[in-house]
């Protein structure tokens, strides 16, 4: 293994380097023991910035010999090399990271093995970046620039933040489940019984509502976080904090962000209001202040119903350009739902419009263990018929259509052996 003096400025710079030849990144790990860079956890993450001078895509990692002092480094790949974009598109389909530590006087060699899930999402950052960088001008691409853009913008401890690492919550695992066998049966009962009912409330809303609202909670946490050390600088400042408001607002916000912003205002006294009314009912437990905190519940969602509200990408953009990258990684990509809603339009069953997308979508099919539709549950045919019903009214949504007719589906003409549970 040779290190140029190219990989040598990576090393001093980012902290590791790429070597495409070996496919290794090699981590510069100087004043560390060898022991401790065979057994420190380790996690991979990838950072992606669309900057004015093109997109960057990097493999950041975190480096843990005590959990109290990590060390992060990070590598960003040049999307127009074609070995970079290789081993990007490599590593998100094997899921092997080949490491090698760089020590004063050895090299400790280590294989980091990537989460299944998190595969998938550097393969959706890795599609992401491919697809902007093939529609970014050429004559305007800057790698270095875009690098130096990644340097200033990014914290990279803020793509690292969790309560329990991957490797705690393994062994949290192991030993409950070994504690557990101890128990009586009575008690694992009641407890395998409350943990179904209360996961269940969560289960029948995740695709409807809560999986697009726990892609976001990068967002939502970075936003608290901004809220806070707004606080904290202006607290007992309000003429301080009025002013910068005002200059941020002329200086920053687009015109039809501003129009939202307005909108936000009576939305935040209603939800003030509902929740001083909420706090008083609970202490007071009267008819009128039940009476108007159900006037609040309607009044909020009457503007939201009518869209006098701030969208989620209003909100991404203001805050965006106070500077604070506020993305995470890529969620999951809305399907398009289009032909089921063709489907549905023309009259077929909620149940026909579900085979369809069990039978033509890859990622539906493979959740589902490549069963048939007869071969689901009761439950699991609910399941999937509910997310598509859903799915395809968000389409008619957006695409500005007009919903699928709800005909009762017993009035429905009977085909391809539909005639019993049509759904």
């Amino acid at each position: 293994m040779r290190i140029t003096n190219r990989d040598k400025s990576n090393l001093a710079r980012f902290g590791c380097a790429f070597l495409p030849k070996e496919n290794l990144i090699c981590i510069s790990w100087r004043k560390e023991r060898k022991d401790q860079a065979l057994s420190a956890n380790i996690i991979a993450q990838v950072i992606y910035l669309q900057s004015v001078s093109g997109p960057v895509l990097s493999l950041a990692f975190e480096i843990s010999p005590t959990k109290m002092l990590p060390n992060y480094c990070f590598f960003p790949f040049d999307l127009k090399n074609k070995a970079h974009r290789k081993y990007l598109s490599g590593i998100s389909k094997n899921g092997n990271i080949q490491l090698r530590f760089l020590a004063d006087r050895c090299q400790i060699a280590r294989t980091y093995e990537v989460l299944p899930r998190r595969c998938k999402n550097m393969a959706e950052a890795y599609a992401t970046a491919i697809a902007d960088f093939e529609k970014f001008p050429a004559e305007q691409y800057d790698f270095e620039r875009a690098v130096s853009d990644l340097e200033q913008k990014i914290r990279i401890v803020d793509y690292f933040l969790y309560c329990v690492s991957e490797t705690e919550l393994e062994r949290q695992v192991v030993s409950l489940q070994s504690e557990a066998e101890n128990i009586s049966p009575e008690e694992r009962a009641q407890a395998a019984k409350i943990a179904n009912e209360f996961l269940g409330v969560f289960r029948s809303r995740y695709d409807s509502l809560l999986r697009e609202h726990f892609q976001r909670l990068p967002f939502y946490s970075r936003t608290l976080l901004l809220l806070a050390d707004f606080h904290s600088h202006f607290e007992g400042n309000y003429a301080g904090a009025a002013q910068f408001l005002s200059d941020f607002i002329a200086a920053r916000t687009p015109q039809k962000d501003v129009q939202s912003l307005e909108a936000l205002i009576p939305l935040s006294e209603l939800a003030f209001s509902l929740f001083g009314q909420m706090r008083e009912t609970v202490i007071q437990r009267d008819e009128a202040s039940r009476a108007q905190l159900g006037a609040d519940l309607r009044g909020v969602s009457n503007r939201v119903d009518e869209g006098k509200g701030i969208s989620f990408e209003s909100l991404r953009n203001i805050l965006s350009s106070f500077g604070v990258p506020l993305g995470g990684r890529p969620g999951r990509p809305v399907k398009d739902y289009s032909t089921e809603y063709e489907l549905r339009a023309a009259g077929k069953t909620w149940r026909k419009v579900a085979e369809y997308t069990l039978e033509n979508n890859p990622e539906t099919r493979q959740e589902f263990g490549g069963r048939k539709y007869n071969g689901l549950t009761f439950q699991e045919q609910e399941t999937l018929k509910h997310r598509v019903r859903v799915g395809v009214l968000g389409f008619a949504e957006r695409a500005g259509k007009l919903l699928p007719p709800q005909t009762n589906p017993k009035l429905l003409p009977p085909s391809d052996g539909e005639q019993k549970n049509p759904g």
